[in-house]
């Protein structure tokens, strides 16, 4: 018969089954080579892209570092231009006003900031990429509004005169700077605060009623431009800042309370080859407007004046430029500000608002007030020492004075001084 089975494998089928673990650990140690080799040369690709990108962009890291120091200044108008100029360098400073063009400058540095353009900073162009949107957050820019531009043939207001400049209404309003020999070598920061200067100085004037003695110079606003980069961080350090939008509110604020300034007056160069008196572009002093042939314009006081008074205005056409789409004015009224030479002797002038008008004033004082003015008085003559009567409760409200006559009344227990006013 037929053999019998011992139950024992035969050698060839052995050899083919070790044949065929062995073809499969190699066909395991093929994938594990493919894997690694695709693993090594996405690796050298990655370095390959990143050493290309570096080359590409050599400066990226000195950009990160660029913005990093701007957001870390106090966020203002000018630092946010600060900051969307390291993307967009011909952006103006009309420009950063003008919502269009400020989100637009502002896609521009987000692209430039993001994590896939900086493979070697990622963790930190996350943070950039935050700190930049937080910083134009806290900026708040205000963008103008939507508003009617008046027609050329007819003014804007008929509760508005024709022609208005703040020397019509207040002739002794000083819209000046002392000369500027250096002119050419100021700062943007430098120019925006004498130009803020000029505006405090001719309101200053309007509180005070005549001219100043004590004016705002050029000195004065170099040294703060180390706190105030723009207009209005110069109008915030003295009181607080309003804007205005539309021509109705800016020939308002113009008639009631002086001159403004537009911070959005972009002129062509054109313009500034055209007006000697104006030299650069930067913000600017409006006094007043006008009736034309050919429409309303605004009147412009320059900022380089070679007198504090006689520099001719420059008409700019209304809603020319972008001169009347922001504008700014101090909300402080500098009437609690001294502008006139002392020694003072403060009176309370509540009882007689219209004294500066008058011949003589009379005033009250206790011993102790009278004491304390002659400390900055010393000696005093009857009819010879001059004197300057400060309002208590204004102290631009000043007037030069002689001294008449000095008595102590026992029953009220004070002095009666009795001054004569002189003009």
């Amino acid at each position: 018969g037929g053999r019998k089975s011992t139950g024992a494998v035969p050698m060839q089928y052995m050899h083919g089954a070790q044949g065929g673990a062995d073809d499969k650990r190699s066909v395991d140690q093929q994938d594990t080579s493919a894997d690694t080799y695709a693993s090594t040369r996405s690796t050298s690709r990655k370095k390959e892209n990143t050493t290309q990108y570096e080359m590409s962009d050599p400066f990226r890291r000195l950009f990160l570092d660029q913005l990093d120091l701007v957001l870390k200044k106090e966020p203002s108008t000018a630092s946010l231009l600060e900051m969307l100029q390291l993307a967009t360098p011909g952006l103006g400073r009309g420009d950063v006003r003008v919502e269009v063009e400020r989100k637009k400058a502002l896609r521009t540095l987000l692209k430039r900031v993001h994590p896939d353009k900086h493979p070697q900073d990622v963790p930190r162009a996350t943070r950039l990429c935050q700190d930049v949107q937080t910083f134009h957050d806290a900026c708040s820019i205000s963008t103008p509004r939507s508003r009617k531009k008046a027609k050329s043939s007819s003014p804007t207001s008929v509760s508005m005169p024709l022609k208005f400049t703040v020397a019509d209404k207040w002739p002794h309003a000083q819209y000046g700077v002392p000369y500027l020999e250096d002119r050419q070598y100021l700062s943007d920061a430098e120019r925006s605060a004498l130009v803020a200067y000029q505006c405090i100085n001719a309101r200053g004037a309007i509180a005070h009623g005549k001219e100043i003695e004590l004016q705002y110079c050029n000195k004065q606003a170099k040294a703060l431009t180390k706190t105030c980069s723009d207009v209005e961080a110069v109008f915030d350090y003295h009181g607080g800042c309003k804007e205005l939008y539309d021509v109705e509110s800016i020939k308002e604020e113009i008639q009631n309370n002086g001159p403004v300034v537009s911070t959005s007056f972009s002129p062509s160069e054109a313009l500034l080859l055209k007006c000697s008196t104006l030299k650069d572009q930067h913000e600017v002093l409006i006094v007043g407007w006008a009736l034309c042939d050919y429409g309303e314009v605004w009147l412009v006081q320059p900022l380089h004046l070679s007198k504090i008074f006689g520099a001719p205005l420059v008409r700019v056409s209304i809603g020319q430029f972008g001169i009347d789409d922001l504008c700014l004015a101090p909300t402080n009224s500098f009437e609690n500000q001294v502008w006139e030479v002392g020694p003072y002797f403060d009176a309370n002038t509540s009882n007689c608002p219209q004294w500066r008008t008058r011949g003589t004033i009379g005033m009250f004082m206790t011993r102790e007030e009278l004491m304390d003015s002659l400390e900055q008085v010393g000696k005093i003559v009857t009819g010879v020492t001059g004197i300057t009567i400060r309002d208590k409760a204004k102290h631009a409200h000043t007037k030069k004075s002689i001294l008449q006559s000095m008595e102590w009344d026992k029953e009220k227990n004070n002095w009666t001084i009795v001054c004569k006013l002189v003009s």
